[in-house]
């Protein structure tokens, strides 16, 4: 099996390193077949991914249903491919068919037959549920009795019906199971779906569209299943974790689970030999990983970018990261070994020597010159220009001779951004607030970093740039972020400045988007005649093939209207914010189909980049004008 890892270790109690540890075929009791992906009483978790499929679902499934149930030409040119391939996959389809039933059968199967499966048999049952009442609501709103489709469970006899019901059970079955079993069987789930709806097609039973709404009812209903109950992360079982790290060549005992774990990743605390030991598993089978929650972030928080990568990119990212602090003299972790397992799980062994958190540190501990260490700490960090990305009281720990130690770098990043590294400097000032006061460790942080750092740190200071474990814990404290901004204002010799927007997407914003939305439908509404029943008789009269051609179309209109504001301005600009302006132009010209409402934008546009109000007004009359005689030819 491959293998690639990077080591420090392990050694014998005299320095000298191990013999790689021998071994040969296991027996079949030892092999790592495994059907859960998870550990029976592994914790469970709800995932912003679950909330964009429930929100794509009901986009689908409304989409779907507005055109359904009558058959327009991509539905037919659909099917008419399907039919035209050879006649040898006449029996394929046929077992393709039957194989959505039986692969969701044995999903079901499969909690009751093994133990303390409960959670999985819940989830999937009560996805069905959803999925028969969601499906047969969309067929009356289509105008398709609920009955004639839900026959098409136990039917493979045209006509066709809408929404396919036995691709939606098979579907919701398949995506309630994924987070609870291995990633073989989510595969041949997968798979199976696939070749099933292509079946669909293919027999008669559902034209293109009731596969569509079908395969996004069942998605929806087992996502919103996920939301309500919450569903597991990949966490191995300590056994697991055992033979993955035999596998490395570590021999660990008295193995436990971490209190705090990551999304997808096994924590474990144990020894080898007389060291101290934590462990990270990214196991094979996690069903989210830290991917999404990365890529969940970077929209979240302006400036942050998401993590990219396998679990074995993960692990990698980790201990080159650590050893580079360690190599510039940063107190760190040091790195026992990290490397892929022939269970394909990709493991990170760190040495931890019994440090304690600076959550776990008493008021007493945290004297001035540990305080002083620690923001020295800080400022090494800061110097190599590595952010941590949550430097917060538990990510700072002290060893037993009272040396700070930064701990976890899995979401550390390299030549960061002042952004990061501002907001790391926040965290730690907030981290040591809670544990000595606040103004204590704003002295401290003055003593340590010089009054302009400080300065510098002050709008920087909010919940956006805290750990959820740190807002928790401001919560309980007898100060606010707003007595401690004020307090390191008074001791920097400097006004409150205004914070740093480091949010992409609040609750306030979205809900301005909504209350934009409905107050432009309400205009155009008013001032066109046009209402949901003419878009309904639209959707409904329309040829799918021209509806996606002209939504595909749409975007790139603005392309060549892109170009020629960039040649009308004298300053140098980059494409994207110049493409987001013609969108936004074409938005706005739905409700105010005048060029004084172009004007407006484009000068308030302009203005922003650095423009002079005279340049911003030449600019946007002049491409106003161009614009205009161009749809007057």
């Amino acid at each position: 099996m491959e293998r690639s890892t990077t080591s420090t270790g392990p050694h014998r109690e005299d320095g000298a390193p191990d013999q790689p540890v021998r071994r040969g075929p296991r027996s079949l009791r030892d092999l790592d077949v495994r059907v859960f992906s998870s550990a029976s009483d592994a914790p469970r978790a709800r995932r912003p991914t679950d909330v964009v499929l429930v929100v794509l679902a009901l986009v689908t499934i409304g989409g779907m249903t507005l055109v359904a149930p009558g058959p327009g030409h991509l539905d037919d040119a659909t099917q008419q491919f399907v039919r035209s391939l050879p006649g040898l996959f006449g029996w394929f389809w046929e077992i393709a068919y039957d194989l959505l039933i039986i692969w969701a059968v044995v999903l079901i199967a499969v909690p009751i037959v093994a133990r303390k499966r409960t959670s999985m048999l819940v989830g999937e049952l009560l996805a069905v549920a959803i999925t028969c009442v969601v499906g047969a609501t969309a067929a009356a709103i289509a105008g398709v009795s609920a009955s004639e489709s839900m026959r098409a469970i136990a039917s493979s006899d045209p006509p066709a019906r809408y929404p396919a019901m036995r691709v939606a059970l098979a579907a919701t079955v398949v995506v309630a199971a994924s987070p609870h079993v291995s990633r073989p069987l989510r595969r041949i789930g997968r798979l199976a779906v696939l070749a099933g709806a292509i079946a669909t097609l293919a027999i008669g039973v559902a034209l293109p569209s009731g596969v569509v709404a079908g395969s996004a009812v069942g998605i929806g209903a087992a996502a919103l299943v996920h939301l309500l109950l919450g569903s597991p992360g990949g966490r191995l079982s300590l056994d697991q974790v055992r033979r993955a790290l035999a596998d490395l060549g570590v021999a660990a005992t008295d193995l436990a689970y971490a209190p705090l774990s990551a999304s997808g990743v096994a924590v474990v605390l144990g020894r080898t030999g007389d060291r101290s030991i934590l462990v990270k598993v990214y196991g094979r089978d996690a069903w989210d990983g830290q991917l999404i929650a990365s890529l969940w972030s970077s929209v979240w928080n302006r400036g942050e970018t998401p993590r990219v990568g396998g679990r074995l990119q993960q692990v990698e990212h980790e201990a080159f990261v650590t050893l580079l602090a360690e190599r510039a003299g940063i107190s760190v972790r040091p790195v026992v070994t990290a490397g892929l397992a022939e269970g394909r799980d990709a493991v990170l062994v760190i040495q931890t020597d019994d440090a304690r958190p600076l959550s776990g540190i008493g008021t007493e501990e945290l004297h001035d010159a540990a305080l002083a260490r620690i923001w020295a700490l800080e400022a090494a960090l800061c110097r190599e220009r590595i952010a941590h990305g949550e430097l917060d009281a538990d990510a700072v720990v002290v060893q037993a001779d009272g040396t700070p130690t930064v701990a976890d770098m899995g979401g550390a990043t390299v030549s960061a951004t002042t952004l990061a590294l501002q907001a790391d400097r926040a965290q730690l000032l907030v981290a040591t607030a809670l544990t000595v006061g606040s103004k204590r460790a704003v002295r401290a942080a003055h003593l340590a970093l010089g009054a302009e750092a400080i300065a510098a740190v002050l709008p920087y200071l909010q919940s956006a740039a805290l750990s959820r474990r740190t807002r928790r814990a401001l919560s309980a404290a007898d100060w606010t972020l707003d007595d401690l901004r004020a307090n390191a204002a008074a001791v920097a010799g400097v006004d409150v400045p205004k914070l740093e927007q480091l949010r992409r997407v609040t609750l306030g914003s979205v809900a301005m988007v909504l209350v934009i939305g409905l107050v432009a439908w309400a205009v155009i509404s008013a001032v066109a005649n046009v209402g949901l029943e003419n878009l309904t008789d639209e959707f409904r009269s329309a040829e799918l093939a021209w509806l996606f051609a002209a939504i595909a179309l749409v975007p790139v209109v603005g392309v060549a209207q892109a170009f020629g504001t960039i040649g009308s301005c004298i300053r140098p600009v980059r494409f994207g914010p110049v493409l987001a302006l013609q969108w936004a132009i074409a938005f706005i010209a739905l409700a105010v189909p005048t060029s004084a409402a172009r004007i407006a934008l484009e000068i308030r546009f302009f203005g922003r980049i650095g423009l002079s109000s005279a340049s911003a007004v030449a600019v946007g009359a002049s491409t106003a004008s161009r614009a205009s005689s161009s749809r007057s030819r």
